[in-house]
């Protein structure tokens, strides 16, 4: 006969599995979401005029870096967002 505590902690272990596995579906399933919303942009530095080619995600209808602008896109393919940061590069918006 199994007693009390053991089962209680045997009933905790299965939720604490269950849980752990219901968040990694979830992320997953976030992650995918987020993967097909992503395109490709070109971001640059506000102070230094650095760009780079950056795939960002949207949130809440809204693609946005953390400290950079936007200076291109979105683009399907990062070599699109290569071409107009060679174009930025070349008219003088970003430095090389």
């Amino acid at each position: 006969m199994i007693g009390t505590f053991k089962v209680a902690r045997l009933l905790s272990g299965f939720a604490v599995l269950c849980s752990s596995v219901l968040l990694t579906a979830t992320a997953f399933g976030a992650s995918a979401q987020a993967d097909e919303n992503a395109k490709w942009f070109v971001v640059r530095h506000h102070t230094t005029s650095d760009c780079w080619t950056a795939k960002l995600i949207e949130v809440n209808g809204e693609y946005v870096h953390a400290f950079a602008q936007l200076a291109g896109g979105p683009y399907d393919s990062k070599q699109q967002a290569q071409e107009r940061e060679a174009a930025l590069v070349k008219d003088g918006t970003c430095k090389q």
